[in-house]
């Protein structure tokens, strides 16, 4: 409910001011009651306004406002303009994590918790019962055809039109992207990345051998479209790895204006873009939120995503549409998953979505990440030091903190592991290990009293610099 915010933030809604009622703002703005009435859930979801049993909504007393960042940088990370090899700092954090005692902040993916397991399990049992000879099976590599004609379905609904040959479903969004990058480059290639960026991206290039030019992506606006265009012109850049909507780590989502810039100039060189959109359907506004793809006239943009609302990331179910690039990346997939046997996977979505099983669960996901983050930030606020920055996101489940100068978070990540912490601190999620005093924290979990309690001891880690610097 844009209009609303925009009121209260403009002032000509107070504090404690009573709001139109679901009726007249319908008639007001055109949009159905039912509309109007699921964004003042998702306005109450923020804790920007409240219901008052019998009396309605109104705008909520002012609650302490996270310390965001400025809207442009006091100073740029010293990127490099000239491409660089990766370390594998990722591995070295990461191997410690894989314990069910560790308290997940630094997980890549969302708490299983929110998934709609049981009926997807179900559904996947009818399937294999229903044709067992099929089980194992290898399909085509294209994928199941009705799940890739319920793909290009759901990518109109987001203003990009393909046809069902166009997808190529894919057994998760990680092989998504290693197929991607298999197709477009060879090693010793140029590959542009934001910074800071989904660090899986950082090791699936340095598996490959590739180097890595860095183009700061900012915790509000996101990348500056201008020197993408000079990075462009002064480098000779093979493909450019983005993600747009719901930014991991940052939850930055790119205006259209700067979508619409960076496709046209990647387009006038016809360098391709691989758009990570693994999250792009986990917005808190709206589901179909446009991206790169939305404004790609000459498909020289490469989208790979999955179904965020469908299953935990176990199941992996994800899609690559690149219709310029079809035939490479059809035999990349081939070759990479030759003897694939996730039909049944296949066929359980398919049939999960198209007997409409999917939408309320996603809804359910959306505003359940949606009040958790909210609530994460609320916490945050309260609990760190005031020196803090942290990022608003606008859908996903993970936030961008940045810490006091003398903070060092590679050191504190390893001093939380002691207490059972896992934190995804800032060099991780660039190729120049930039970013040590940052961490990016998962707000995907349920606020339990415990985990409450680990959050607080998380901001005793930033607040002693000394002992994470000893550590």
């Amino acid at each position: 409910m844009s209009y609303i915010r925009r009121r209260i933030e403009a002032g000509t809604l107070k504090p404690g001011e009573r709001l139109p009622s679901v009726r007249t703002l319908s008639e007001t703005t055109s949009f159905s009651m039912v509309t109007v009435h699921h964004g003042y859930a998702l306005l109450e979801s923020e804790g920007i306004i409240e219901a008052r049993p019998r009396a309605g909504f109104f705008v909520a007393a002012r609650a302490p406002q996270a310390r965001n960042f400025a809207d442009t940088p006091s100073s740029r990370p010293g990127l490099s303009d000239a491409p660089i090899l990766i370390d594998s700092l990722n591995f070295k954090v990461m191997s410690a994590w894989h314990s069910r005692d560790v308290e997940a902040f630094g997980a890549v993916y969302p708490s299983g918790d929110i998934f709609p397991r049981r009926r997807i399990n179900q559904t996947l049992r009818q399937v294999l019962l229903r044709d067992p000879e099929r089980a194992s099976e290898t399909d085509a590599p294209e994928g199941d055809p009705l799940l890739r004609e319920i793909i290009a379905k759901r990518m109109a609904q987001r203003g990009v039109i393909v046809r069902q040959s166009d997808a190529l479903v894919t057994g998760g969004g990680l092989q998504g992207l290693d197929i991607c990058v298999g197709a477009l480059t060879r090693p010793g290639d140029t590959v542009l990345v934001e910074t800071p960026t989904f660090f899986p991206i950082l090791d699936a290039l340095r598996r490959r051998h590739l180097l890595a030019l860095e183009i700061y992506s900012h915790p509000k606006n996101g990348i500056d479209p201008d020197q993408f265009a000079h990075l462009l012109a002064k480098n000779q850049v093979a493909a450019c790895l983005l993600m747009p909507v719901n930014h991991y780590p940052t939850g930055v989502t790119y205006s259209e204006d700067t979508m619409r810039r960076v496709v046209q100039i990647a387009s006038q060189r016809q360098i391709p873009i691989i758009e990570n959109d693994m999250f792009g359907n986990l917005s808190y506004a709206s589901e179909f939120t446009p991206s790169l793809k939305t404004f790609d006239t000459d498909g020289y943009v490469i989208q790979f995503s999955s179904f965020p609302g469908l299953a935990p990331s176990g199941y992996g179910i994800s899609w690559i549409i690149g219709e310029r690039y079809h035939s490479a990346l059809l035999e990349q997939k081939f070759f990479t998953n030759l003897f694939g046997g996730d039909g049944p996977l296949q066929r359980a979505a398919a049939e999960f979505i198209s007997k409409g099983y999917y939408e309320r669960p996603l809804r359910n996901i959306r505003e359940t990440l949606s009040k958790r983050m909210q609530q994460g930030l609320r916490l945050v606020t309260e609990l760190f030091p005031k020196d803090c920055a942290i990022s608003s996101p606008s859908g996903g489940f993970v936030c961008w903190v940045r810490g006091p100068h003398s903070f060092d978070a590679v050191a504190a990540s390893r001093l939380a592991l002691l207490d059972n912490i896992s934190l995804a601190p800032g060099p991780m999620f660039s190729p120049a290990a930039s970013f040590k005093n940052f961490i990016a924290l998962n707000f995907s979990f349920d606020w339990t009293a415990e985990r409450i309690g680990k959050l607080e001891k998380i901001a005793s880690l930033i607040r002693s610099p000394v002992a994470a610097l000893t550590a």
